[in-house]
């Protein structure tokens, strides 16, 4: 049985509270989606016996990103998810591979990839080591928090169609 009063679409705000019934703000900016459910979790079971929340994701806000290097334009920009409504692409370009053309009322969101930000950054200069373009992100909480840095190889993106290097961005 499910209560109403818990049940709804709930924003994190910019501070990354979350203001819920009962509980009030709860602090989520920066957590996964099952850490936030644990979170959840633990603080309703004052209220209700053996809580069982369902958390997920109802819309996605634009990522921020710096690009620096050799782009033809560098700063911060914006990138937005791009959305499929039913099997049809509604913002932005994209694959639609592994998407079922029959799932008429489903939404799906396709997440900003590096391509796409070079492509933002109006292309690389000549002068730039697609061998070696470097990535840095926040790390999840989970995994210890602070930043990560990883190396990614984009020639075999643009030779042989390796998606693996093509890889997905992370606000920051």
């Amino acid at each position: 049985l499910g209560l109403d009063l818990f049940s709804g679409v709930y924003a994190i705000k910019p501070d990354g509270f979350i203001d819920l019934p009962e509980i009030n703000d709860v602090y989520a900016k920066g957590k996964t989606i099952n850490e936030l459910k644990t979170t959840l979790e633990k603080k309703y079971s004052e209220y209700v016996y053996t809580p069982e929340i369902s958390v997920s994701i109802s819309t996605y806000r634009p990522l921020s990103l710096t690009l620096r290097g050799e782009v033809n334009k560098t700063g911060l920009f914006k990138l937005n998810y791009s959305r499929l409504s039913g099997g049809k692409n509604t913002i932005g370009s994209a694959a639609l591979s592994g998407i079922d053309e029959n799932q008429k009322d489903s939404t799906t969101y396709l997440e900003p990839k590096l391509f796409d930000l070079i492509q933002l950054g109006r292309g690389i200069t000549s002068y730039a080591d697609l061998k070696n373009i470097q990535i840095i992100r926040d790390n999840p909480l989970i995994h210890g928090g602070g930043k990560i840095k990883t190396t990614v190889n984009l020639i075999s993106l643009l030779e042989d169609g390796n998606q693996q290097s093509n890889i997905t961005l992370r606000d920051g």
